[in-house]
C-alpha cells in the first residue's frame, strides 16, 4: 500500500507517468530538481506522519524509499 500510494504522489506532485514508474525507478529518473526533491521529502513527511532522520538523494530506488517510509512508520 506504501508504495502504491508513493507512487500516486509522486505522479500528482511531478507530473510523472505511472506507467514508468516501478520499484527500480530511480527519484532522480523522476525528479531532477534538489528542491523539488526536498519538496517530494516534506509531501512524503506529512502524507505518511514520517520524519526522515537523513537527507533523501536522487540515487535512491522507489522501492527503497519505500521501505525506508515503513521502518520510520
Amino acid at each position: 500500500m506504501i508504495f502504491e500510494k508513493l507512487i500516486s504522489i509522486i505522479c500528482d506532485e511531478f507530473g510523472a507517468d505511472e506507467e514508468e514508474i516501478n520499484e527500480d525507478t530511480l527519484i532522480e529518473d523522476i525528479i531532477d530538481d534538489e528542491l523539488d526533491t526536498e519538496d517530494l521529502v516534506l509531501t512524503l513527511e506529512r502524507e505518511f506522519g514520517v520524519e526522515f532522520g537523513s537527507e533523501i538523494s536522487g540515487d535512491i530506488s522507489i522501492a527503497e524509499l519505500a521501505d525506508m517510509i515503513e521502518k520510520i512508520g
